[in-house]
């Protein structure tokens, strides 16, 4: 009997924004968690769940949180605001769009955006300007 695996909605997700030229040219980090060096921007992809669609493990909806950083020089040049919205919106834009696509297999058949708050990062030292996206993203299971 074949396995329905559920994707890496994370590295797919994560995968598909790092190679995208819009966020090639805005020369942003993509990653799993927060980078060492925060002087670029830079986007977090966390995945909060993954719920089967109707009981069936075939599709699966992944709520995801993308929270989008200035980097510290936009942050020292006093631009960190505009950096990181702009960079939401990029991300926002490209993630849309991902509907209907199919990578590594994996079909993705529903993008839908639940969230778009700017929530500046107090966390860190100095606080760091940042966008939450949260999208939740419908994907196919792989057979394996």
């Amino acid at each position: 009997m074949p396995l329905h695996l559920i994707p890496d909605a994370e590295a797919l997700v994560g995968d598909w924004l790092r190679e995208h030229p819009a966020v090639v040219a805005l020369d942003a980090n993509v990653a799993g968690r927060t980078p060492t060096s925060m002087s670029k921007p830079w986007v977090r992809v966390t995945q909060l769940d993954a719920r089967a669609v109707g009981g069936l493990e075939h599709l699966i909806r992944f709520p995801l949180q993308l929270d989008c950083y200035a980097g510290r020089e936009a942050m020292d040049a006093g631009v960190g605001q505009a950096e990181a919205k702009f960079l939401a919106r990029t991300v926002r834009s490209i993630l849309t769009g991902l509907a209907g696509a199919t990578i590594d297999g994996v079909t993705v058949t529903h993008v839908r955006v639940l969230g778009d708050m700017r929530a500046p990062d107090t966390t860190l030292e100095p606080a760091r300007e940042r966008v939450v996206l949260t999208v939740e993203v419908s994907m196919h299971a792989v057979v394996a």
